[in-house]
């Protein structure tokens, strides 16, 4: 059972989001090679859920990557109705058509379980098993300077950062790098390597989700209320 979240409507639903791609007539050109590195990379690392104390030797291609990331956060913005200004700038490059944006930086980090009450005293151990696409908001000197984006898969939660105004590259890289700052355990991709190794950051994946699902708690509630009482429904025909 999946739910989902429109930042446009401001509600909880199950429909899959319907989106032209960036671009829909290069499906079966450049953008079916991102999908198959980007399934290559799911295969090779993101199906693993990660305990405590993980280490990973992550190996990719910096482009592939960072343009599979890209087009997942502008194709989920636009379906969710959250800001796209910034990426649609990408959208060349994403296809291959221009060079690498300057002033674009990527991090990943390796997140951890959560534990939590169990109801009976003792803690469960929840890993993050889910897939975000998500507007973050940096709380920094410089962070309203520039938009972060979220892309999650499972254990790897990746951070993309690009400028919300003009400035100079030396202004970009300040301000990027306070993400890193303030982030503990996250790791910059850099176009030149194409191998980090990861450690289990202390940040626990599914409290960094806790904030909007307690804001949209009633919500997502009886969304799964009214989903449990279809399935019902269905069994009983």
């Amino acid at each position: 059972m999946v739910a989902r979240f429109s930042v446009k409507a401001r509600r909880v639903h199950g429909a899959d989001y319907v989106v032209n791609d960036v671009c829909p007539i290069c499906n079966s050109g450049p953008l079916s090679l991102l999908d198959t590195a980007f399934c290559k990379l799911y295969d090779d690392f993101f199906h693993e859920l990660h305990d405590l104390e993980s280490t990973v030797v992550f190996r990719y291609d910096f482009d592939s990557l960072a343009r599979s990331l890209l087009r997942i956060a502008f194709n989920s913005a636009r379906a969710a109705g959250s800001e796209t200004a910034q990426l649609v700038g990408t959208r060349k490059y994403v296809i291959g058509a221009e060079p690498r944006p300057a002033q674009l930086a990527v991090f990943v980090e390796l997140v951890a379980p959560t534990f939590l009450d169990d109801g009976s005293g003792g803690k469960k151990k929840v890993f993050p098993q889910m897939y975000r696409s998500a507007v973050t908001k940096l709380l920094t000197p410089n962070g309203g300077r520039i938009m972060t984006r979220i892309v999650a898969v499972n254990s790897f939660y990746f951070h993309l950062v690009l400028p919300r105004e003009p400035m100079t590259l030396e202004d970009f890289e300040e301000a990027a790098g306070e993400l890193a700052t303030l982030t503990k355990g996250v790791v910059r991709l850099l176009p030149g390597t194409s191998e980090v190794t990861l450690k289990t950051s202390p940040q626990e994946g599914l409290r960094s989700f806790l904030p909007h699902l307690t804001a949209f708690q009633g919500q997502y509630a009886k969304f799964f209320e009214e989903q449990k009482r279809k399935r019902k429904r269905k069994k009983g025909k």
